[in-house]
Formats: structure tokens, sequence, C-alpha cells
């Protein structure tokens, strides 16, 4: 096992920084903690709450937390344009990342990296540490989080695609909803504006923000000298749908798993083994922003990752909805 003594630096407090913060405090391995001051109100880097509610429920689990804590709500059904099942819930982010890193002290000062034995690079799209990714691909975001008037239906969950992106509006709490937009090649808050009114209930707040749509295998190095990279920094996003939160999780459990079994020269090698599926979806996404057309075989590629998102249309239906997505 790890010493517990080895001096261990965490760069970035969102989902990643945080969940890896508590896997290591669970472990006895101390943790020096580091991030910016953030101006948003949830006091986080936001993007859209939802998430594949029974992996939400194991990864919980795995650190002693009670997921009904955080789960506003869960969906049997969701709006992609068309109804389909889905096993979604939306849930309390801000609240999940304080209980992950409860105990810590955050330190908003540069970090040394010479000074610490390990150093994660979890700082998400900024990648602030490791060597600049080759032929980045960054989606711009838009998102409110608001508070509905009394005759709207703030039931209605919903992910519908865009040319090259998507627009989401995601129940929370009663008579709250969180509502945004992600688009590679426009203005997102163009298309947000064109599919939901914002005037029609008080925002409570916004933020603009970026995601790194790629896999991990487009963003090497994964571990440069004694930095290591975690979550988005590395491409743990799903870049058909953007959902992050999950692989973000899975690739801090990996981590942890190297770390306290002296095999962290194996890391690297086990997070392109376990993300092949990733690279699917950016090859999709490659297709879209091809404007070559979207073929049969393209949906087939990536509907395992969809359905690992939480979400179950058809066939079919998956290739509608994609050739919406292309590229124009």
């Amino acid at each position: 096992m790890s010493s517990p003594h080895i001096k261990v630096a965490i760069v970035g407090m969102g989902v990643a920084g945080s969940y890896l913060y508590r896997l290591l405090s669970l472990n006895r391995i101390e943790a020096d903690c580091f991030d910016i001051k953030r101006n948003e109100a949830c006091g986080c880097s936001s993007c859209a709450w939802g998430v594949e509610e029974k992996a939400f429920v194991k990864v919980c689990g795995y650190v002693g937390l009670n997921p009904n804590k955080y789960i506003y709500r869960s969906f049997n059904f969701i709006d992609i344009g068309v109804e389909c099942k889905a096993s979604l819930c939306t849930i309390n982010k801000p609240k999940f990342l304080r209980d992950l890193r409860k105990g810590a002290f955050i330190n908003f000062t540069p970090v040394d990296v010479e000074d610490y034995d390990i150093v994660i690079d979890a700082t998400g799209v900024d990648r602030a540490l490791l060597p600049p990714v080759k032929n980045d691909r960054i989606i711009n975001t838009i998102q409110y989080k608001m508070k509905t008037n009394d005759n709207y239906n703030d039931n209605q969950f919903i992910i519908e695609p865009a040319p090259v992106g998507y627009w989401w509006h995601f129940p929370l709490s009663p008579g709250h909803i969180h509502v945004g937009c992600g688009n590679l090649i426009t203005d997102p808050k163009k298309i947000l504006t064109t599919k939901f009114n914002l005037h029609k209930h008080k925002i409570i707040c916004s933020c603009d923000g970026k995601e790194r749509l790629l896999s991990p295998l487009r963003c090497l190095p994964i571990a440069y000298e004694n930095i290591y990279g975690i979550g988005e920094s590395i491409g743990c996003t799903m870049a058909g749908c953007g959902a992050g939160i999950i692989p973000s999780i899975e690739c801090a459990i990996i981590f942890t798993e190297c770390l306290i079994n002296n095999k962290l020269d194996q890391y690297e090698k086990r997070v392109l083994r376990h993300f092949r599926y990733l690279e699917r979806d950016a090859k999709f996404l490659d297709r879209l922003m091809s404007g070559e057309g979207v073929r049969f075989r393209d949906a087939v590629m990536v509907y395992p990752n969809v359905r690992r998102a939480g979400i179950r249309p058809g066939i079919k239906q998956l290739l509608r909805l994609a050739r919406i997505a292309q590229k124009r």
C-alpha cells in the first residue's frame, strides 16, 4: 500500500478533485487542496445537474454518502425531441461537492509542484498543469438556475440536439429549474433563447462555461513528471451529450486504486483502457462536425454510450436526432 506520508496536492476542487479528496481521506492519505475563487452563486464550476441515477447511487455508496440527500427528482422518461425511456435524476451538485470535500482546507494560492511528490491536475477544461492538448475541442455553454412562475410545468426533463450542440431543461427542487445550452459553432445563448423564454421566470443565477469534448486518448499526456490528470482535464466527458460527472468520478477511483497499490506507472494505461468507450463519442462528434452526414452505423457505434448516460432511445430515433445535431 502507498505510504500515507507522501505529499499530495489536488489542484481543482470540482467533481473529480472533490471526489478524489474524499477517496484519499478514506484511505488515510492526506492531500493539500487548491482551487480558484469562484464568482458563481452556487460556488462551483457549474454545468447541467443531471446524471444517470443508478451510477450516481453507486458512486455515493462507494464513499459512504447517502444519494437521497442529493437527488432532487428521478425520471423514467426524457424529452429528446421525442419522448423516450430514461434512468436519470437531477442532483444538488453544490451540496454533493461540499460533502465530498468536508474537512478540506482549500488554498486559493498557486501550487508549487516541486513541493509535492504527486500533484493532481483536476482543473477541468483549463488543464492548468499538464501540457496543452493538441487539437483541443472546447464547447461554449450558457446556463441559468431559475425560479418558475406558479403556472409552469417544471417537471419536464429535456435534452434536445441543435446543430453541433444541445440545450437542456432540468427540473430541480419544486419550482426551480436549470436550463442551458452548449454549442461548438454558434453563440449558445442565441440558440437557448429560440428554445426557452428566459423572461418568463426569475433568474437566480447564471454563468458561462466551457467543456472539453474529446476523450483521454486525445488528451495525452495523462501523466507528466509528478503531475497526473483526472476528470475533464484528460477528456473524461461524453462528447456526444456532455455528461461528465460519472466519468470524472470513475477516473478518480482508478487513480486512487493505482496510488494505494503502488501502481501509478500503470495509471495512464488503465485510463486509456477503461475509457475506450469515450473515444466512440469523440469519433461520433467528428462525424457531426464534418458535415458529411451521419450514417446508420454511426448511430449504432454511439448507442451504448447514450444508454450509459441514462437515455434509452431506439436506434432509428437516435439516428434522426443525430442528423439534427450535425453541422449544417
